[in-house]
């Protein structure tokens, strides 16, 4: 048994008692992420913030735009598009608290994000399945123009 046990043996994950399904995942998961295109992943990601900005951009007292993903940048949430509502000094509806609340709150309930860059928001389209970013931009939308 001590011959068998670690540090003495040589075999892979012995010491941490990893188990063959747990090898063959990590295998899984490896050929997943080589054989990913991930031009494609981002271009994906970034028509769905196309979608959003362009349902939004006509809403009096917002600035809202595609922020292009810069993969240069090792920066979190840099490597991928990101659409961005800004509000201008005109805007006369909710807060940034109160329309996250509002999102949550309604039907479906929504979640965006906080911009890094100040008083704005942000869609990151990460985790949107397909169809999901029109089910967003119209939660959205309803909050920014209805206030509810």
């Amino acid at each position: 048994a001590y011959a068998n046990g670690a540090p003495n043996s040589v075999s892979v994950g012995r010491a941490a008692k990893v188990c063959k399904e747990e090898i063959a995942g990590l295998i899984t998961a490896l050929e997943i992420f080589v054989d990913t295109d991930f031009e494609a992943v981002n271009a994906n990601w970034r028509a769905k913030c196309v979608y959003v900005v362009d349902e939004l951009k006509e809403i009096p007292g917002l600035r809202v735009e595609l922020e292009e993903a810069r993969p240069d940048h090792l920066e979190g949430g840099s490597n991928f598009a990101k659409a961005v509502i800004h509000f201008d000094q005109d805007w006369n509806g909710p807060n940034i608290e109160d329309i996250n609340q509002m999102l949550f709150d309604g039907d479906p309930g929504v979640r965006v994000g906080l911009s890094d860059i100040g008083d704005a928001l942000a869609v990151y389209p990460v985790a949107l399945q397909p169809g999901e970013e029109e089910i967003l931009a119209a939660r959205l939308k309803e909050v920014l123009t209805t206030g509810r």
